[in-house]
């Protein structure tokens, strides 16, 4: 018996289809999410969490505006370095990006706090450092689909997120948002949004502004275009 070998169309080839990239379980990315946002609420006790003064300066100033309503800090007696005289009373001199965050923070915890406390604040830099974890993840996987997870690993545990900025309330984790954002939408090529999450950025920490200058000149140097100096600027 003689075999005789099947026809193809004229032009068809037989090419190997590339190999799918692994997939993972449905519930491994929001497993492994959880798990990082465990490690940085966990990680550190929280009795040393938000005793700085430089903590405070933020902290207090949140709370004390939902509480009050007012930022004048004349009756919060409790000589913090980092509060000033004005002609307008007693202020923090903490950017008010930073201590926008902590009142929002402060504003969602208020039926649970009696007085102020600590947590809120520091809960603010754990969820903030978290999200930033996973948008860097997720711009990643943008890029190259299989990185997400080495992102989340290697930014989320590999690096001083995880040490520093979800330990306390410093300026690291909210601005580390902002840019993480703004990075994120590059990506999408949408350099409007990106220049709006990197003024909101600046305004929490200014250096962040010469980040977004650099940004912005790299993308017109690489597009030949005024166009995202201008629009991301």
């Amino acid at each position: 018996m003689v075999l005789t070998p099947t026809r193809q169309k004229r032009g068809a080839s037989e090419k190997v289809p590339p190999p799918k990239p692994p997939t993972t379980g449905r519930w491994t990315r929001p497993v492994i999410a959880v798990a990082v946002l465990a490690i940085y609420a966990l990680a550190f006790p929280s009795a040393s969490r938000g005793k700085i003064e430089d903590i405070e300066a933020t902290s207090i100033p949140a709370w004390h505006f939902v509480e009050t309503g007012s930022w004048d800090l004349s009756t919060q007696e409790r000589g913090n370095l980092w509060f000033v005289e004005t002609d307008r009373g007693l202020r923090s001199n903490r950017t008010p990006g930073l201590i926008a965050s902590a009142t929002f923070g402060y504003a969602l915890t208020a039926p649970f706090t009696d007085g102020f406390e600590d947590w809120p604040g520091t809960a603010v830099a754990v969820v903030t450092a978290w999200l930033a974890v996973l948008v860097v993840a997720a711009t990643a996987d943008r890029l190259k689909k299989g990185l997400w997870l080495p992102a989340v690993v290697l930014f989320g545990l590999g690096t001083a997120t995880w040490s520093v900025s979800s330990g306390q309330l410093w300026p690291h984790a909210p601005v580390q948002l902002t840019i993480a954002i703004a990075v994120y939408y590059l990506a999408r090529e949408r350099n409007l949004t990106a220049g709006l999450a990197l003024g909101v950025g600046v305004i929490m920490r200014p250096a962040v502004i010469l980040f977004g200058f650099g940004l912005a000149v790299i993308k017109g140097v690489q597009e030949r275009s005024w166009r995202p100096v201008l629009t991301i600027g």
